[in-house]
């Protein structure tokens, strides 16, 4: 019995109207499907930006070894194609690339006491230039 203490009864004044079947309606009752507003494609050449593809250098021992070499290291959205990241970079710093290659991070289980966390995981994109060219990510 004291199971049944918990269950409330419902309240058949609260339930909505019924609604018409299918066949009853119309179709000048018929609503029109919703359209959703149009989202922002960087696929289309000349619309993208390189804030939305970029996110910060990835500053770090073996990337500016790699700077050395030609390659630049960056931290990019999760999403972006290559061709994306090519033509951001050859519009932010007025140089050609060559090539690109992603890295994906993964999410890390991170702990301190008991208090069990994450990492967050992150995408990264190694920049090839051409021979001869070069980017100042850090101002000296």
């Amino acid at each position: 019995m004291a199971l049944n203490f918990f269950k409330k009864e419902k309240d058949k004044s609260k339930l909505s109207p019924k609604l018409k079947s299918p066949s009853s309606v119309s179709n000048t009752e018929k609503a029109e499907p919703k359209k959703s507003a149009p989202a922002t494609n960087l696929k289309k050449p000349g619309n993208i930006q390189a804030y939305q593809v970029l996110k910060a250098p990835h500053i770090s021992e073996q990337a500016t070894l790699q700077a050395e070499i030609g390659q630049y290291v960056f931290r990019v959205f999760e999403g972006t194609t290559k061709n994306e990241i090519k033509k951001a970079v050859e519009n932010l710093f007025d140089v050609k690339v060559t090539g690109v290659n992603l890295n994906y991070s993964p999410t890390k289980k991170r702990r301190l006491g008991r208090q069990v966390g994450f990492r967050s995981g992150y995408k990264k994109a190694i920049v090839t230039l051409a021979k001869g060219q070069t980017i100042e990510l850090i101002n000296r």
